[in-house]
């Protein structure tokens, strides 16, 4: 997510909130971008902004945990209460797997005897751990669905959430944000 992308979504998440229409998130976030440009384009103010913006959010949200969902980036596509299904083709953490690898035991992988074997080695430890199983389990995921199920269980929930909508009425308003 770079400066330009949180701002669009933090735009449409207002929009949203503020003509009480539900949000369907399509969650593949690789997470914010880094680097001289997007520190000054301002990409972690306004990813901050885009977060606080879905906290906010009083209508009611379904993600669709699609491929990636990684560090802080990630909570922009996920209001509270969130209905959240994935696709066994979800990947989740606080950083990739071969970014975390390299930074976390990069002394240990370049003292080994077979620095390619060890890195490989951790890599797969970790990935087992990225997949949407452990989350469902802990009842993070309310459901793991096939991709050809998700049109269907998305219009199950939009049937669901009829009697919330009702009760949104009136303006919204919101807390300073940063």
């Amino acid at each position: 997510m770079d400066a330009d992308g949180a701002q669009k979504a933090r735009r449409f998440i207002d929009l949203c909130d503020s003509f009480h229409l539900p949000i369907i998130s399509l969650v593949d976030e690789p997470g914010f971008m880094i680097g001289t440009g997007a520190e000054a384009a301002g990409t972690i103010r306004y990813g901050a902004q885009t977060i606080f913006a879905a906290n906010q959010s009083s209508v009611p949200w379904a993600a669709v945990h699609l491929r990636k969902a990684f560090g802080v980036a990630a909570a922009a596509h996920f209001g509270p209460d969130s209905y959240v299904l994935a696709w066994p083709s979800a990947e989740s953490g606080a950083l990739p797997v071969e970014g975390g690898v390299a930074v976390a035991f990069g002394r240990e992988i370049a003292a080994a005897d077979d620095p390619d074997a060890l890195r490989s080695e951790l890599e797969e430890q970790f990935a087992a751990s990225r997949t949407p199983f452990p989350r469902a389990e802990s009842f993070g995921v309310h459901d793991l669905i096939e991709p050809a199920e998700t049109r269907q269980r998305l219009c199950q929930w939009v049937e669901w959430i009829q009697p919330r909508l009702a009760t949104l009425v009136g303006p919204t308003s919101h807390t300073v944000r940063p």
